[in-house]
């Protein structure tokens, strides 16, 4: 059955603040990102890190070199100990499959008075896209109600 609690004012927590509260047994972090209220559990589910120590961070994505597009709108927290990101609207973790993996590069050396080395660097093109990734960080439904914070326990919103 879903429990309601209130957290906090509105006013104590300012644009682009944090706080990590206690509630029932759960240490959850609760985020003002541009006005948007998010409640994440304080458990990275990769390895157990206090994830809303992390950093908060837009979606920015790249083609090539040079080029790149922000969207503002998808907000990410990023674990402080390996960087691994979960959305913040639905805790889904994402990474880029082509750019998981490690570049190969051919070598070819000549011996001689010039010493040269040629590099080949494997390209994956740009067919970068995000995938989900397996972890899935718990998230909270949270609402502003007459200028308070009330965070949901046990809602069926909660992501396992």
């Amino acid at each position: 059955m879903a429990e309601r609690y209130v957290v906090a004012r509105t006013s104590e927590l300012p644009e682009g603040q944090r706080m990590i509260v206690d509630v029932k047994g759960h240490s959850i972090g609760i985020f003002n990102v541009r006005g948007r209220f998010y409640a994440l559990l304080n458990r990275c589910p990769h390895l157990g890190a206090p994830l809303c120590k992390g950093v908060v961070v837009s979606l920015l994505e790249s083609n090539r070199p040079g080029e790149y597009s922000h969207d503002p709108s998808r907000v990410f927290l990023a674990c402080p100990w390996h960087g691994w990101e979960f959305e913040m609207a639905t805790g889904q973790s994402y990474f880029d499959p082509t750019q998981m993996r490690v570049r190969k590069y051919d070598v070819d050396t000549a011996v001689g008075a010039d010493v040269e080395a040629t590099l080949r660097c494997e390209s994956h093109g740009n067919d970068s896209e995000l995938a989900k990734g397996p972890y899935i960080v718990e998230s909270f439904p949270i609402d502003v109600e007459d200028d308070y914070l009330v965070v949901t326990i046990g809602s069926r919103n909660e992501v396992s």
